[in-house]
């Protein structure tokens, strides 16, 4: 007879999916929301999360909105909770099982062919999406088998028949989705410590020979009068802007000033794999910094990604000589 229900190797898989990546977005977009589970994030290393969380690739532009990828996962992982329980499961529940098998793959892919760093998250989310493909499809020959009979009636296909079809098409997206990730590498991906470092520190550099280092994403944005006006301002101050290759904060806040931005501030590398670290480069007053971005500005330390409203009065004050930002 047909299953009446889908089975909880499918449910299963998808549920702990669905907890994953919803962990995953809050973790991104509102971290204080998370409480005792916080810590959790500390589950991966330090690159790891600063790539699935805090990197310009762990979003995506929608619509003209900005969303965490992993946002559009637990959406995906929601539907295959609840597809299964509608008319539209012999439609759409194989299209959606192959598509987040090949994504997953993709995004795999990328973590360890192109940045290079494992990611148990995503590891955790590619074997639910795995497992939940492979029964959710078995699921439907099984359904497809069993709901057709009777005298005259159109033979029912083989088991494992979705099975079939569906890994022949993901692996062949997946093969022309990994060959254009290896291809198009993200533009801070690079060969060697020399390879397009946007700043020299004064200290030497504590690369290792052969080491594989990353450079910050290219700032495109052109830099319009009140920015430039502002960057000799801030240049005047000897601002500093200490951030991490990785840091989507910190790409905003270059970005907002525009590509003069390089040619003003100077930019100190604290990601220990980037180009142009140095412990020392990365210490204000012989102190870590708490997060990035974070400014020097006239000798005073600025946190976080700031509008160029709020540069403009951290400026006022400065070159007054009082502190940045009133207590």
């Amino acid at each position: 007879s047909s299953p009446s229900s889908p089975p909880l190797a499918l449910l299963a898989p998808s549920l702990l999916g669905a907890l994953d990546t919803l962990y995953l977005t809050l973790s991104k977009v509102s971290p204080g929301s998370l409480g005792p589970l916080g810590p959790l994030t500390r589950l991966c290393t330090e690159t790891c999360n600063s790539v699935v969380l805090s990197s310009p690739y762990s979003q995506v532009s929608l619509l003209g909105y900005t969303v965490p990828l992993s946002s559009l996962g637990f959406l995906s992982y929601v539907l295959l909770l609840s597809l299964p329980f509608t008319p539209l499961r012999t439609s759409l529940l194989p299209l959606l099982l192959k598509t987040n098998a090949v994504v997953s793959s993709l995004l795999l892919a990328s973590l360890l062919l192109v940045f290079k760093v494992p990611c148990g998250y995503c590891i955790l989310s590619a074997t639910c999406s795995y497992l939940a493909a492979y029964f959710g499809l078995r699921w439907l020959d099984e359904s497809e088998e069993g709901g057709v009979g009777g005298v005259g009636a159109v033979e029912a296909p083989r088991p494992s028949s979705h099975i079939i079809r569906s890994w022949r098409s993901a692996s062949a997206l997946a093969g022309l989705c990994l060959a254009l990730v290896v291809s198009q590498a993200p533009p801070y991906a690079l060969a060697g410590p020399e390879a397009g470092a946007p700043t020299a520190l004064s200290s030497e550099s504590t690369a290792q020979p052969g080491q594989v280092l990353y450079s910050p994403p290219p700032v495109t944005s052109k830099t319009d009068g009140r920015s430039l006006a502002l960057l000799k301002r801030l240049r005047d101050q000897d601002a500093r802007l200490y951030g991490a290759y990785w840091c989507s904060h910190c790409f905003d806040q270059k970005s907002s000033l525009g590509d003069k931005f390089y040619d003003y501030v100077t930019y100190r590398e604290c990601a220990s794999d980037g180009v142009g670290y140095t412990k020392d480069g990365c210490l204000v007053k012989g102190k870590k910094l708490k997060g990035y971005p974070t400014w020097v500005i006239g000798g005073w330390k600025v946190e976080g990604e700031r509008d160029l409203e709020e540069l403009e009065g951290i400026l006022d004050r400065v070159e007054k000589g009082l502190a940045p930002e009133e207590d």
